[in-house]
């Protein structure tokens, strides 16, 4: 396998695959987290390994954020009139 580089970082990735268009979110995150533990396993820096892992665990809290958003159904309409402001005194 070829050191790790800008150029070449989507060759290294195994079972790479483009992302899906209307995929689920909590999916679509969890594959980017799963596509920074196979970058951070050929970085050529341990600067590099512990940023893409630190990356791929903010895409899992993402993930399980989505995970929850998604059962729930939440909307907010505007008043029709502005809020009253009390006179000052």
């Amino acid at each position: 396998m070829k050191p790790f580089s800008s150029r070449n970082w989507r060759e290294n990735l195994v079972g790479f695959r483009p992302r899906r268009v209307g995929a689920d979110r909590s999916d679509d995150y969890q594959d980017r987290a799963a596509d920074c533990i196979v970058l951070a396993s050929v970085a050529s820096s341990e600067y590099d390994r512990l940023a893409l892992l630190n990356m791929a665990q903010s895409w899992l809290e993402l993930a399980k954020q989505a995970e929850k958003n998604s059962k729930v159904d939440v909307w907010y309409e505007t008043p029709l009139t502005p809020p009253r402001r009390k006179a000052a005194q």
